[in-house]
C-alpha cells in the first residue's frame, strides 16, 4: 500500500467537511481499483460465497485482450470447462439461453476450425456484469468491511473511487438544473415534480423511477432478507423528506413531504411471468395483501406509431404514454382509516436494457369521487423489472407514498412491506404457474399501455404477441364499456367493531361461558368470527362476516339486556376472507377481569379509554395520539409499581 492511501493519525476522517456517507460510490471506478477490487473479491468468497461472477468477469477481461487466435482458443476452452458447462466447478449464474448459445456457437468454431471471436461469451459477460453492478456491489458499499477500509484511506483514495454525492453539492452551490441530463440521482429526486392535474404518464415521470434505481448513501437499509434462508430482498427509506408533487395539482389535500420507499428483489420467475403477473387484478390483490379494490376508471390514449425519422427519447419532458387511470383501496384496522390512491400507470420496455417499467402516479381525477371514511393518499414512482436470467428476475419497487398517516405508523408499515412483497409475491408465482401464467383476460388497462407503447415505437421484439394484441384490439372500442369494470371480491365482508356496558354484579364467569357457548352455536353456520373481551363492566366485541348476517345479529345485541349504552366504535367495509382478523374464532370470549397478565391489564385500560371518546366524530390523529400518550403512562405506571 502507498503511504499517500494512509491515512495519517493527525488527519480527519473528514474533509472539507464531507463524511464518508456523503459519498456515492461508482462501480467502475472501484472495480478500476487494485486495492479496492481486492477487497470486493474477498468480499465476494468469504461474506457471501459467491466467488465465480467476479473470477469470470476478470477471465473475459483477459481473453479480450488476447491478439493471437491460438492463445484465444486455449483460454476459451479454459472458460468454458471452469465458467459455462452446467456441472463446471465454478459454473456462473446464467439462463440456458445464454448458456446453450455460448456452447453452440464453441462447437461449431471446434468443427469448422474456426478463430474464436473476441465477444464469444459477451451476452454472459453482460448479464454477470449487472449482476455484479445492480445486485452485489450495492451491497458492498454498506457493509463493514468497506466502511472500515474507507476510513483508513486518504481523502485522495475517496475522491479516486467516488465522489461527493450530488445533493450535498447542490446544496453547498445552492445550483440545480433539472433539465440537466447529467444530473446525479439526488438532484433529480430534489427537482422533479409529478403534475396530478396530467392524466398520463410522462418522460419526466419514467426518469424519476428510472433515477430511483440508482443505490446510493443517500438511502438507509431498513430490513434484508437471510440469504441462507433464501430471502433474497432488501428495503429501504430515503434518508430525507422530499417534495414531489407539483403544488396546486391535487384537489383532494396538500401533499406533505415523505421519504422514499425502496423495495429490491430476486425471484426464480423470467421477467415476462412476474410482469404478467404483477398486471393481473386476480393476482394483484394475492401479492399485495392489504390492497382490497381496484377499479379501472379510465384509459387515456397517446397518438399512433411513430414516423422513422422522428427523434425518440422515453425520458423527454415532452414524451407521453398512453395511461390508464386505476383506483386502489387499503383497508385498515379502527382507529386508523382505510386508505385510497387514484393513479395513472402505463408499462413501459427499454429494448436496449430489456427492462419493463410499470410507471405510476397519483391524479385528481374527476371519476374518482373520495369515499366517505377514507383518506386519499398519493403515490408516485412504481415497478422496474430486469431480466437476470431466462428463469430470473430482478424487481425493484420504489416509490413516494403519502398517506397522511402518523410517521411512526408509516414506518412500521414500511419495515413490514418489504418482506411482505417479497413472500407475497412469491406465493402469488407459484400460483400464476399451477395456472400455466395465462395472459389475464384483463388488465386493468396495464397490458394495453404496453402494447400501444411497443405499437407507437414499432418494437417487434416483445411480449405482447399478435394473438394477445388482437384481443386488445378487438376491446378498444369497446373500451367506454369496460373501463368502469370492478375487481373487488365479490360478497365483501365488514368488520365491526362496538364497546358496550355491562353490571359486574349481575355477570359472573358462568354467564360470560353461556355467551360463549351460545355465540359459538349461532355463528359457526353462519361464518361469522370474531372476539369479545370482558373487562371492568366494558365489552369490547368485533365481528367479522357478511353484511347480510352481520347487521341483523348486531342489531339484535344492542336489545340484549345484559348490557347497555351499545355503542359502534368502528366500521370497516370491503374486508377481504384472507383479511379475516379472527377467522380461527366463531366467537372467542376472554375474561380479563380476574388476570394480573401485562398485556390483560393494558387492553383494560386501552378499553376504558376508548368507552369514553367520542370515537365517531374523532380524527384518525386524535385517537392515535389520545392511545399513544395513554399507551406511554400505563408503561411508565407499570416500570415504577416494579421498581416499588
Amino acid at each position: 500500500m502507498s503511504n499517500n492511501n494512509k491515512r495519517t493519525s493527525n488527519e480527519s476522517t473528514t474533509s472539507n467537511n464531507y463524511q464518508l456517507e456523503d459519498y456515492q460510490f461508482v462501480f467502475e471506478q472501484v472495480f478500476d481499483n487494485a486495492e479496492a477490487r481486492t477487497l470486493f473479491k474477498d468480499y465476494l468468497s468469504k461474506d457471501i460465497h459467491s466467488p465465480e461472477g467476479v473470477k469470470f468477469y476478470e477471465s473475459i477481461e483477459q481473453y479480450k485482450l488476447l491478439q493471437s487466435s491460438q492463445n484465444r482458443l486455449r483460454e476459451a476452452q479454459k472458460i468454458i470447462e471452469t465458467f459455462i458447462n452446467p456441472h463446471a466447478e465454478l459454473c456462473i449464474n446464467i439462463g440456458n439461453s445464454e448458456r446453450n448459445g455460448i456452447l453452440e456457437k464453441w462447437e461449431q468454431i471446434k468443427k469448422n476450425n474456426a478463430d474464436p471471436p473476441s465477444d464469444l461469451f459477451e451476452d454472459a459477460f453482460l448479464l454477470i456484469f449487472r449482476e455484479l453492478k445492480e445486485d452485489v456491489f450495492p451491497r458492498f458499499i454498506r457493509c463493514e468491511k468497506f466502511k472500515n477500509f474507507m476510513l483508513k484511506r486518504s481523502k485522495s483514495y475517496w475522491d479516486e473511487i467516488g465522489q461527493v454525492s450530488a445533493i450535498h453539492l447542490s446544496k453547498k452551490n445552492e445550483l440545480l438544473d433539472t433539465q440537466n441530463s447529467n444530473l446525479h440521482v439526488e438532484e433529480y429526486w430534489k427537482g422533479y415534480e409529478a403534475d396530478c392535474s396530467v392524466f398520463h404518464i410522462t418522460g419526466e415521470d419514467v426518469r424519476f423511477l428510472n433515477s430511483l434505481q440508482t443505490d446510493s448513501n443517500q438511502w438507509k437499509l431498513l430490513v434484508e432478507g437471510n440469504s441462507k434462508n433464501k430471502e433474497y430482498f432488501a428495503s429501504f427509506v430515503s434518508k430525507s423528506k422530499f417534495d414531489v408533487i407539483k403544488p396546486g395539482t391535487t384537489e383532494e389535500r396538500n401533499p406533505n413531504a415523505q421519504k422514499l420507499f425502496k423495495s429490491t428483489g430476486i425471484v426464480n420467475y423470467s421477467v415476462e411471468q412476474v410482469l404478467f403477473t404483477l398486471c393481473n387484478p386476480k393476482y394483484m390483490l394475492d401479492y399485495d395483501n392489504q390492497l382490497s379494490v381496484i377499479d379501472q376508471i379510465d384509459y387515456i390514449k397517446m397518438s399512433d406509431e411513430l414516423n422513422e425519422n422522428d427523434l425518440v427519447n422515453l425520458e423527454s419532458k415532452e414524451e407521453k404514454f398512453s395511461s390508464t387511470v386505476i383506483l386502489e383501496n387499503y383497508p385498515f384496522s379502527w382507529p386508523i382509516s382505510n386508505r385510497d390512491f387514484v393513479t395513472c400507470q402505463s408499462v413501459i420496455f427499454e429494448a436496449k436494457t430489456q427492462r419493463y417499467l410499470i410507471v405510476k402516479k397519483s391524479v385528481s381525477h374527476p371519476n374518482a369521487l373520495k369515499r366517505r371514511g377514507t383518506v386519499r393518499g398519493y403515490q408516485i414512482g412504481g415497478w422496474v423489472l430486469t431480466r437476470v436470467n431466462d428463469t430470473q428476475c430482478r424487481y425493484s419497487l420504489v416509490t413516494y407514498t403519502d398517506m397522511d398517516m402518523n410517521e411512526k405508523v408509516f414506518n412500521q408499515f414500511c419495515k413490514k412491506r418489504g418482506k411482505q412483497l417479497f413472500y407475497g409475491l412469491n406465493q402469488t408465482l407459484k400460483k400464476n404457474e399451477i395456472d400455466g401464467f395465462p395472459k389475464p383476460e384483463t388488465s386493468c388497462g396495464l397490458l394495453e399501455t404496453l402494447f400501444d407503447f411497443c405499437k407507437r415505437y414499432r418494437i417487434k421484439s416483445s411480449i405482447v404477441n399478435l394473438n394477445y394484441a388482437s384481443t386488445v384490439e378487438k376491446s378498444e372500442h369497446d373500451l367506454k364499456k369496460e373501463k368502469y369494470r370492478s375487481y373487488e371480491i365479490n360478497g365483501s365482508l365488514i368488520r365491526l367493531t362496538y364497546i358496550s356496558k355491562f353490571d359486574v354484579n349481575r355477570l359472573n364467569e358462568e354467564d360470560f361461558k353461556s355467551i360463549s357457548h351460545t355465540a359459538v352455536n349461532h355463528n359457526h353456520p353462519k361464518l361469522i368470527s370474531g372476539i369479545l373481551l370482558c373487562c371492568e363492566g366494558l365489552f369490547y366485541q368485533v365481528l367479522e362476516g357478511e353484511p347480510s348476517v352481520v347487521y341483523p345479529l348486531y342489531e339484535k345485541i344492542k336489545k340484549d339486556k345484559r348490557h347497555f349504552d351499545v355503542r359502534c366504535v368502528n366500521e370497516e367495509k370491503n374486508v377481504r376472507e384472507q383479511d379475516r382478523q379472527y377467522g380461527e374464532w366463531a366467537m372467542n370470549v376472554v375474561n380479563l377481569l380476574n388476570t394480573d397478565n401485562y398485556f390483560a391489564q393494558f387492553m383494560k385500560q386501552l378499553i376504558a379509554i376508548v368507552s369514553k371518546l367520542d370515537v365517531q366524530g374523532m380524527s384518525e390523529k386524535e385517537a392515535l395520539s389520545i392511545i399513544a400518550n395513554n399507551s406511554k403512562l400505563f408503561v411508565s405506571t407499570h416500570q415504577q409499581n416494579l421498581t416499588n
